[in-house]
């Protein structure tokens, strides 16, 4: 006999674990500010030190020797009052609309995960090897797995149409704030109305909201990894003004991209 689940398969074929920022750092009384509709979430290690998280619901202290996550989408406040040392991680879990899953958690998770293996420090001095790079991943992953079974959240995958799926890898492969609805509607061979009732149905978002939730996410990315300029990152993705890109970003995420880079890098 023969068993197997296919759709487990092709779910886990498209689910991506991308990391974008590792690091280490020390912050002081300057660490403070404010994150709206985080692009992207947040795992921190805190190795020593306090500082505090403020959402709507309450102040999470963060304290050494703990996990903690910060979903993306969440709004929080920042602070430490004193000093913190910490390793953090920025990352997406993604599946092939490109929308970070772990948006679903809400708010921000203190994790009973137990410490920190020696691997994590040792890759922070600039080992590039692949198995390096796997271990790393591998180590985030079960953080994450445990975060989940933890504080018992389900993540649900979106179910796409074949038109959403074709019209979701024709944003990603042409992104640019100049791509318009009606030339992803004829890419999928579809009705302008059509197209976006299909949107509306599955993702909650009109067409031009997805294309622009993912512009946005792609520039925060670019501002964090890349040594570009405004006007660069503007024309890169498309934007004919990069004021309005500018007003776009600081609508999305509380702070201009000039000073984002500042914050989060």
């Amino acid at each position: 006999m023969s068993v197997d689940n296919q759709s487990l398969c092709e779910l886990a074929n498209h689910l991506h674990l991308t990391i974008l920022t590792y690091r280490r750092a020390a912050v002081d009384t300057s660490w403070c500010g404010e994150v709206c509709g985080a692009p992207f979430s947040y795992l921190y290690y805190i190795v020593d030190g306090t500082a505090e998280i403020e959402t709507d619901e309450g102040v999470l202290t963060l304290t050494a020797g703990n996990w903690y996550l910060l979903p993306s989408g969440c709004s929080f406040r920042y602070r430490c009052d004193k000093q913190m040392d910490h390793v953090y991680f920025h990352l997406t879990l993604s599946g092939v609309e490109q929308l970070d899953l772990l948006g679903q958690c809400e708010r921000p998770l203190r994790l009973s995960f137990e410490g920190v293996p020696e691997l994590v420090f040792d890759c922070l001095s600039g080992k590039g090897d692949v198995f390096s790079a796997l271990s790393v991943k591998n180590f985030v992953s079960r953080v994450l797995l445990s975060a989940l079974s933890e504080h018992q959240i389900t993540l649900y995958p979106h179910k796409l149409s074949p038109v959403i799926l074709a019209a979701v890898e024709f944003i990603n492969n042409n992104l640019s704030a100049r791509l318009k609805t009606t030339e992803v509607a004829e890419y999928c061979f579809v009705s302008k109305s059509t197209l976006t009732k299909h949107f509306q149905k599955e993702l909650s978002v009109s067409v031009q909201q997805y294309l622009y939730d993912i512009l946005l996410s792609e520039a925060s990315r670019i501002l964090l990894k890349e040594n570009l300029s405004v006007l660069e990152v503007s024309e890169r993705l498309g934007f004919s003004d990069q004021f309005y890109f500018a007003r776009r970003f600081k609508a999305k995420y509380g702070v201009p991209p000039s000073k984002y880079k500042k914050i989060f890098s």
